[in-house]
């Protein structure tokens, strides 16, 4: 009975510690500024590899990035985007480079248009693997 309170108490700890900001990914706690822009994003699988953007999705939330919102995740019309690539729909630098910097996407296009709900997409390509770990 003994051993098994202890390991109990030790399971509770380790939750704990696990659920504490001590095990953040590294790539929020180097790259993201909490004091950044709000940015809200779509995220649309342009690769056909099933689940990718729900994928990517989950990357964001799981990682608990501050300031992105993933608004909606979808399948694209066309699945012919070997590379990954931001579209931008509204135009604002500052919101861009941020997303840049956390994703490590470089590649990006504009589609501006001011009656978009969300700041960017994110068309995901063969290589998403290699932003999205």
């Amino acid at each position: 009975m003994k051993w098994f309170l202890m390991l109990l108490l030790a399971a509770i700890i380790a939750l704990f510690l696990f659920k504490s900001d001590l095990f953040k990914n590294e790539r929020y706690t180097e790259k993201s500024d909490k004091n950044a822009p709000l940015v809200r994003i779509a995220i649309v699988n342009g690769c056909g590899i099933n689940g990718a953007a729900n994928d990517v999705r989950n990357y964001f939330i799981h990682n608990d990035f501050p300031n992105i919102d993933v608004l909606f995740w979808k399948d694209g019309h066309q699945y012919i985007y070997e590379k990954s690539i931001i579209v931008v729909k509204k135009n604002n630098s500052e919101k861009l480079n941020h997303l840049r910097e956390i994703t490590g996407i470089k590649r990006k296009i504009y589609a501006i248009s001011e009656n978009s709900m969300e700041d960017f997409q994110i068309i995901v390509g063969r290589d998403f693997q290699k932003y999205f770990k």
